[in-house]
């Protein structure tokens, strides 16, 4: 009778263990949209590492943001390797509506008066940049200036500013050693 008994409880424990089991491989391949909240950064455009991503909320000269560029932008960058198809952009916000920029004669970068690096012409494989001419400039209404202290970094001064309404989140970077 022991024996009998001890059977049932072992068939028991394994349809349970089952049960749970195919409920786990549900709820694990459901396709449940679990928020981002982070973001790692593996390029060369602002500090190489992860950043919690915040409400877009008030925006200021020096913020680091998410952002999509404009679609001509946009698929330069995925044509030539430097991102994918989906990629959000993170740069720093180097201007703002009624503040200014300009690229001198011999492709100086400027923004706000403060020298930001050379405007490049050919990138790291020798292929040309389509860039912004010499000439002073001024952000207009509900745009920004996206921008890097790396001139080789993809950035407001290849493809201009960008509407305020493509920022997705601020980041703001996550180092334990800062």
């Amino acid at each position: 009778m022991g024996q009998g008994k001890s059977r049932r409880e072992q068939l028991h424990t394994l349809a349970v263990t089952l049960v749970v089991m195919c409920l786990c491989l549900v709820v694990w391949h459901a396709p449940v949209a679990w928020p981002q909240v982070l973001i790692y950064n593996h390029t060369s455009s602002v500090p190489v590492g992860w950043y919690l991503m915040l409400p877009v909320g008030d925006i200021e000269d020096g913020d680091i943001v998410g952002f999509s560029v404009e679609r001509e932008a946009a698929q330069l960058a995925v044509e030539r390797g430097w991102a994918k198809p989906d990629d959000v952009m993170l740069k720093e916000v180097g201007a703002l509506p009624g503040e200014g920029f300009e690229i001198d004669d011999e492709r100086g970068f400027y923004v706000r008066g403060k020298y930001l690096g050379q405007v490049q012409v050919f990138d790291g494989q020798d292929r040309a940049i389509p860039h912004l001419e010499p000439g002073q400039y001024l952000v207009e209404p509900g745009q920004f200036l996206p921008v890097t202290m790396n001139p080789m970094s993809y950035d407001g001064r290849y493809y201009g500013t960008v509407p305020l309404d493509n920022i997705q989140f601020r980041a703001v970077r996550l180092d334990p050693f800062e």
